[in-house]
């Protein structure tokens, strides 16, 4: 560990099969469906395209890390063709398409560089009719159900 100290009676080790990220994700669904009363909702899902820096799987980090991608992504299309009120923002593939022109790592190869993640926010708010000069309603934590929409 980079920070703490790993004690193996309170930490273990467990890498979710797409089955059960996607029940767990359904789960999820049906509780925010109680949580907001049955009031209608929308969930947008994204994959980070930031890679592991380890993992405990016994598998190379670049294979760790391909894997555990792949399985989100699945799921998130999975749930998208499932729930007409789930969406896919494609993050991941932005900053690892291999189209770009330059990279859109900084020289650690973990962090995105900052233009790249500007590009991101863009496309985001183009994709739902917005500008960036619009701001994000806060939470209120007042209302009987927490929302937080970009208007």
């Amino acid at each position: 560990t980079q920070a703490g100290q790993y004690e193996q009676r309170l930490h273990g080790f467990w890498n979710s099969s797409h089955g059960e990220a996607l029940d767990d994700l359904e789960q999820l669904m049906k509780s925010l469906g109680r949580i907001r009363g049955g009031r209608p909702y929308r969930l947008l899902l994204t994959v980070s395209p930031v890679p592991l820096t380890a993992t405990a799987s016994g598998e190379h980090v670049f294979t760790a890390t391909s894997r555990s991608k792949a399985t989100l992504r699945s799921v998130a299309a999975e749930l998208c063709d499932r729930h007409d009120h789930v969406a896919y923002f494609p993050s991941y593939e932005l900053i690892h398409h291999p189209n770009r022109s330059t990279s859109a790592f900084t020289d650690n190869l973990r962090s995105i560089r900052a233009n790249a993640v500007a590009e991101g926010r863009r496309l985001f708010l183009q994709a739902h009719g917005l500008n960036g000069d619009q701001p994000c309603r806060q939470f209120n934590r007042d209302e009987d159900a927490l929302q937080c929409e970009v208007y």
